[in-house]
């Protein structure tokens, strides 16, 4: 899985413009359900001792790679993440050590939520109820709040993620997804 452009990058990016205008279609009880059936099956993956291994590298093909970043950028729109709950199990199955899986999905994450913010803002343009201060399905307060801390605190999550043994890192990200999938689920 590659952001070659020539690879999965526009396969992601296109893909997740697909994913967040199907939010059109898909009503929330099929996106929470979604959410948490794909969650929760990424964090027992991630939990186990032993993580499913695919291969000791990446596909050599292509068309494979193209295959596999859309569906994680499909699926990562749906879920309204920005790719990496997928896209470091994906690669971890793939043997790349979970530090530069982190890394890569970082990189992913852009690729994935421009075209899937896009996406949901056409799909949510006329639908009535929206909170004020809304364009399409995003809320422009959280915007306002939540990009200016992520972009702080990225930097700060990199260094950690890279300080902490891999073992607690899979953990603490699995318990996390756990919970998430499971308020999601029972909500």
């Amino acid at each position: 899985m590659s952001i070659d452009p020539c690879s999965g990058g526009p396969a992601i990016f296109a893909s997740a413009l697909v994913g967040g205008i199907m939010s059109k279609f898909i009503p929330g009880a099929g996106l929470r359900l979604v959410f948490g059936v794909v969650g929760l099956l990424v964090a027992v993956n991630m939990a186990m001792p032993k993580n499913l291994v695919l291969s000791d590298h990446l596909p050599r093909s292509g068309w494979i790679n193209r295959a596999i970043a859309a569906v994680i950028g499909f699926v990562s729109s749906l879920m309204g993440i920005g790719g990496g709950t997928l896209s470091v199990p994906t690669l971890s199955s793939f043997s790349f050590p979970v530090h530069r899986a982190v890394g890569t999905s970082s990189a992913l994450g852009l690729l994935i939520a421009l075209p899937a913010v896009a996406g949901f803002i056409w799909s949510g343009l006329e639908v009535a109820g929206r909170p004020p201060l809304s364009l399409g399905y995003v809320s422009l307060p959280a915007v306002a709040v939540i990009a200016p801390i992520s972009f702080l605190f990225a930097p700060l999550g990199a260094r950690l993620s890279h300080a902490l043994n891999p073992r607690y890192l899979k953990l603490a990200f699995a318990f996390f997804l756990a919970i998430t999938a499971g308020r999601m689920l029972l909500s």
